[in-house]
């Protein structure tokens, strides 16, 4: 009889399959609760379970039993979860094939950022690296979720939270500090806390995603409810910006808003949190020309003695000096 593994390979429907979902019931796979998985994923867990459902019909299996703790994974979907892996593993061999011309410095680099830093601040400098390798194209992901660099799901990656593949090359690209940010407006209509707990008192919008450590703001305000200092809370950063600008309250943002826009305002307070800015890449693809400026142009977007903004210890916004030019929007 032929095995599971043999059957799907060989069933015509496996090439129809959306190969998302395929992703999807890794996730929650190898996490063991839906709940934590939808929130990895960056959707609902109602949206996560009609996904499963659906893939379990197309595969005419049950791939998932409740537990206590979560969900187990059937002997079926042990099975389908063995082939997932190598079929990801060897999709991403494929696709690092497909591009490697000899040393090539043209084509195309698939590059994973975190939403963010990577549409506030790395976009203007990848734009001014495409002007000058025109010959490169890019492939950008913003996106929470810590990409699986192991199996090649891109060339590089800028990320919050260090690896610990081994196989992988790690760089310290430098830090993110975080402070307290308001309009203008909203501080002259409102006021300004001159302490985290006083938060309560104010609008505060509250960015929740992966790779985000959001129980250090619950930690500085035990006397209140848990999360009852929060008026609105958001999966993305643009969307905390732009609700902040719009003067919807105060929010935690990185310093080098100062020097990207004088629209909102650090406000000092006891809070203020540091994270480690890593550059991750396999080592194959750095045999390659392109990749190698890529990395190279991202290095330098980081530089500490260019951007203060990004140094070790803590430098207040109002010592930034002169901000280089072209960074105010």
């Amino acid at each position: 009889m032929p095995s599971l593994v043999q059957e799907l390979h060989r069933s015509p429907a496996a090439m129809n399959f959306n190969w998302d979902d395929v992703r999807v019931f890794a996730k929650v796979a190898e996490i063991g609760s839906l709940k934590a998985a939808a929130r990895a994923l960056n959707m609902t867990t109602t949206t996560l379970r009609k996904r499963i459902a659906n893939f379990e019909a197309q595969m005419d299996v049950v791939l998932f039993t409740r537990t206590a703790k979560g969900v187990e994974l059937t002997q079926e979907g042990r099975s389908v979860y063995d082939i997932a892996v190598e079929m990801s593993e060897q999709s991403a061999a494929l696709a690092y094939l497909s591009q490697r011309h000899g040393h090539s410095g043209s084509g195309l680099v698939r590059l994973a950022v975190t939403e963010g830093l990577g549409a506030f601040w790395l976009m203007p400098h990848l734009v001014a690296f495409q002007r000058a390798n025109k010959q490169i194209r890019l492939d950008v992901r913003h996106d929470m979720r810590v990409p699986d660099l192991s199996r090649l799901e891109c060339d590089v990656a800028v990320q919050l939270q260090r690896p610990r593949d081994e196989s992988l090359i790690v760089k310290r690209l430098g830090h993110l500090h975080l402070m307290v940010y308001g309009s203008r407006r909203y501080i002259e209509e409102n006021g300004q806390p001159t302490q985290f707990a006083d938060m309560p008192r104010f609008s505060f919008i509250h960015h929740v995603a992966e790779q985000i450590p959001s129980q250090a703001l619950k930690e500085l305000i035990r006397t209140v409810p848990e999360l009852n200092y929060v008026s609105t809370i958001v999966n993305t950063a643009t969307a905390q910006v732009l609700a902040m600008t719009n003067d919807a309250g105060f929010g935690v943002i990185p310093t080098y808003a100062s020097a990207l826009t004088d629209e909102l305002v650090p406000v000092r307070t006891d809070f203020q949190m540091r994270r480690e800015i890593w550059l991750v890449y396999h080592p194959e693809v750095a045999r390659l020309g392109r990749v190698r400026r890529l990395i190279q142009a991202i290095t330098k977007a980081f530089d500490p003695q260019l951007y203060p903004w990004f140094r070790e210890d803590f430098v207040d916004p109002k010592d930034f000096g002169v901000v280089p030019a072209g960074l105010i929007v």
